[in-house]
């Protein structure tokens, strides 16, 4: 029987499923792991560069840790490479590798090809990041797949599971392991799927966040014995990851238990730290309240009210954490909805948007444009695309007639105080020149004879034409920069070489008449 295939490519897991049709579409949740139907997203690269995938690579890392690629997925579009046993690899490169593994398995169980495959990608990707996932997958012999954005791929699936009537809008909240999506999607007729505005992303937030803010915790609780451990120890190493892993567990049992007890098995050091749900709801609260105002921009985004949505589709493991619906209940105050294996919904939607010919149109609402590549290149394609803006250039303060005008206006009234002050300066050494207005203190010198004029007289007549030559060619250097000195000052006064030199009056001394003798 034919059959198509959707895979989640998780940061932290990835699951898949099959959807076959005949009479009735039959879908199907393909156990990849031993444990469980999702799979860890987890590479160990071998010496001689073969790749063990997902539990198996988990196991080596216990003894092998520095040849373990996690979280390869976030990597994606990041002009710097992995570098793992001394030589780079394309982060896009391994989770094609890690798909085509996936389709081998599911073959293998299903006794033939899909004839239709579907891998889902964060809503926050641009066009830069979705071609370098296609061109991966197609170098693995996979240039067919469809790449389909995670929310849409769970509201498909929602409206599988719970008949989703025409016209119904959904809000999609999608918090993974390593990644957030919201988006707001409505359901048309002929099995059509309409995205309402933009989505908003976070895309280096989800569980691994949170499992670091717990082992965080704990490492803080053991107190100075844990700088005491030797890291380069590998027994230390190994103990340190399955620390980690007790960390993650803690983590999930608390979506269930109001407290656990988390060991802590290390050489030399053997201890117990306990975790109530409440502190860890403290430790993930302003993380979960940034996921949320990401969702009411959805909302606003598509241009509706929180009242007008149907439901909100909780999607992810990470979602199943009590504080996330109580959260988004109280600020949006719609029913919410939580999936009952959220591990492996978008799988199952992915799958069914290949058999049921599942399109996704855009809304009216215009749609930015992605960034280009050479941006994203610079890791600047990780949040989701934004409206464009039109930058006008700056109002530079002398391109405004006020400000010139201003400018102008505080020029000439400060040439206008600079001529005055010089014309001032040169009538006073004038009148001092021709005595006017002097009045002697000494008594009349007694002379025989009338004295001739000092020469220096030139000299003093000559001092105002000086002057107002040096003031010129200093008020012309002040015209060009007016905000070298305040307006009220004098460049005469403030510069000793313009300052005008005063010569004392040389006045011809008063004749005394000579008495008449008697």
């Amino acid at each position: 029987m034919n059959y198509q295939v959707g895979i989640d490519l998780g940061t932290t897991f990835t699951a898949a499923a099959v959807c076959r049709q005949d009479d009735q579409t039959q879908i199907e949740v393909v156990p990849l792991g031993s444990r469980g139907a999702a799979v860890p997203s987890v590479v160990f690269v071998a010496e001689d560069e073969s790749l063990v995938i997902g539990e198996a690579a988990t196991r080596r890392a216990l003894t092998d840790p520095h040849r373990v690629v996690r979280e390869f997925k976030r990597r994606i579009g990041d002009a710097t490479p992995l570098v793992v046993g001394g030589k780079p690899l394309e982060p896009q490169a391994l989770a094609a590798k890690f798909v085509r593994w996936v389709v081998d398995r599911v073959a293998e169980r299903e006794g033939g090809s899909a004839t239709g495959i579907a891998v889902t990608h964060p809503a926050a990707w641009g066009p830069h990041k979705q071609e370098l996932l296609a061109k991966a997958l197609a170098h693995e012999g996979l240039a067919d797949a469809t790449l389909v954005s995670e929310p849409t791929a769970a509201a498909v699936a929602y409206a599988h599971a719970q008949h989703m009537e025409p016209d119904a809008t959904v809000g999609v909240y999608d918090l993974g392991g390593g990644t957030f999506d919201a988006a707001i999607v409505r359901k048309l007729p002929e099995a059509e799927f309409e995205l309402l505005g933009r989505s908003e992303g976070i895309e280096r937030l989800g569980g691994i966040d949170f499992d670091q803010l717990v082992f965080e915790h704990v490492r803080s609780s053991v107190g100075e014995a844990w700088g005491e451990l030797d890291i380069s120890d590998p027994a230390i190493v190994s103990a340190v990851a399955r620390l980690r892993q007790e960390c993650n567990d803690a983590k999930e049992a608390l979506s269930a238990d109001t407290e656990v007890v988390i060991p802590v098995l290390l050489p030399g050091l053997n201890t117990q730290v306990r975790l109530v749900r409440s502190e860890f709801e403290e430790m993930i609260r302003p993380s979960i309240g940034e996921t949320v105002e990401a969702l009411v921009r959805a909302v606003d985004s598509a241009a509706l009210t929180p009242a007008e949505l149907s439901a909100v589709l909780l999607v992810g493991g990470s979602s199943r954490i009590p504080l996330v619906a109580q959260l988004v209940s109280e600020q949006l105050d719609r029913p919410v909805t939580i999936d009952a294996d959220p591990k492996t919904s978008v799988a199952v939607g992915a799958a069914l948007s290949i058999t049921r010919g599942i399109t996704l149109t855009a809304a009216a609402i215009p749609q930015p444009e992605s960034l280009d590549a050479s941006a994203a290149e610079r890791g600047l394609d990780t949040e989701p695309a934004r409206p464009p803006i039109s930058l006008a250039e700056p109002d530079l303060p002398q391109q405004r007639v006020g400000s010139q005008q201003s400018r102008l206006t505080r020029t000439l009234v400060t040439a206008a105080v600079a001529i005055v002050a010089a014309l001032a300066s040169a009538l006073a050494v004038g009148a001092s020149a021709l005595g006017v207005g002097e009045t002697s203190t000494e008594p009349p010198p007694v002379a025989s004879k009338s004295v001739e004029p000092s020469k220096d007289t030139s000299k003093a007549s000559s001092a105002p034409s000086a002057t107002n030559d040096s003031g010129g060619a200093e008020l012309k250097s002040f015209v060009v920069q007016p905000d070298a000195l305040p307006v009220s000052a004098s460049p005469l006064a403030t510069s000793p070489s313009s300052s005008p030199t005063v010569v004392p009056s040389a006045k011809p001394p008063t004749s005394t008449p000579t008495p008449t003798p008697t």
